[in-house]
């Protein structure tokens, strides 16, 4: 057994959901079922699992611990804890506690360490993945639009009762004269 101290890794910069989202990818990842995940508090609980499995020896005696993480995002934070108790029921009814106060089987610090790591790592990455993919890629310029015809191209464009004939305002061939006014009558 050694000393045990929880751990925090600092994820200075990281966005705290986007670690939890990772948190709950890597423990997936790595095989490590979920007990409980609360998105509010960010913390992650794993099921119960045997030392053994993570690569470390057994207890005192051949027996065996078990384990259970819990990760916390606190700020720019990755808190890992580990619980540590025997693993199976009999051994905790008839002993007070697997693990002293404080103390842990060697190696599982280097186990939290990794695990943080991986946090952080998988958030990066997916981080850097997600700004990629939002910006749009560049579109081409349009073209720009072709410069106007030099004269004019409708009789509006003309001053006075100039027209516009061929490109060019010219005085109307005839004198344009309003059309006269009819009275209308009706019979009613």
């Amino acid at each position: 057994m050694a000393q045990y101290k929880p751990l925090a890794l600092s994820a200075a910069g990281q966005d705290p959901n986007a670690l939890y989202d990772a948190t709950l990818r890597v423990l997936h990842r790595k095989g490590l079922r979920i007990m409980s995940a609360d998105r509010n508090t960010r913390e992650v609980r794993t099921r119960w699992f045997r030392f053994h499995e993570l690569g470390l020896v057994p207890g005192a005696d051949g027996e065996d611990y078990a384990g259970s993480f819990r990760v916390t995002i606190r700020g720019d934070a990755v808190e890992v804890f580990t619980s540590c108790d025997w693993m199976n029921d009999l051994d905790r009814l008839s002993r007070p506690q697997a693990c002293g106060e404080g103390e842990r089987p060697d190696g599982i610090h280097d186990k939290e360490v990794e695990l943080a790591i991986n946090i952080i790592d998988e958030s990066r990455v997916v981080t850097a993945r997600a700004i990629t993919e939002v910006q749009p890629a560049p579109r081409p310029l349009p073209h720009p639009p072709e410069p106007p015809a030099p004269g004019c191209t409708r009789d509006t464009e003309c001053k006075g009762d100039r027209v516009c004939i061929d490109g060019g305002c010219v005085d109307s061939p005839e004198p344009i004269s309003p059309e006269p006014t009819r009275a209308v009558t009706t019979d009613w």
